[in-house]
């Protein structure tokens, strides 16, 4: 048993002193490191520019005539629900959702997509949210106070 371990002792020493073994134990680690930091540094400078979505509107109560900029959305107005179904079909917007004339009564608009969903996206949400809201309020109350 001990000259077992006497040359289990000698082969490990000899082993982890060879400049091969110490150059692969510190290397290994530190090229996948770099691999990884190359990695995360081509993706993000690959990445395509976000692509604004456009929302389109049909405003039955005339009322939503300031286009306040949301956040990557862009909503164009049309005149009829009819245009805005032809701008779907031809994919010019990606949404489009009509504001009924009983709106400030009811608080309800109506949202049409070409895909099915359970529920919007939240972004999407918020920019219409944002977009009815700034618009009731604008020139009733101060930009800074639509802000927050």
């Amino acid at each position: 048993m001990n000259k077992t371990l006497l040359i289990f002792k000698h082969e490990f020493l000899s082993t982890i002193r060879r400049k091969g073994f110490i150059i692969l134990t510190f290397a290994l680690p530190v090229l996948a490191l770099l691999a990884i930091g190359i990695f995360r540094f081509a993706s993000d400078a690959i990445k395509p520019p976000a692509e604004a979505v456009k929302i389109g509107y049909v405003d039955e109560t005339q009322s939503f005539n300031q286009l306040v900029p949301q956040e990557s959305m862009v909503f164009v107005s049309f005149s009829s629900p009819e245009d805005a179904t032809q701008a779907l079909i031809e994919k010019d917007i990606t949404e489009y959702i009509i504001i009924p004339h009983d709106f400030i009564s009811t608080g309800l608009i109506q949202r049409y997509v070409l895909q099915r969903e359970v529920t919007p996206p939240t972004a999407t949400q918020n920019a219409i949210k944002n977009f009815i809201t700034s618009n009731l309020l604008t020139g009733k109350v101060s930009p800074a106070v639509i802000d927050r």
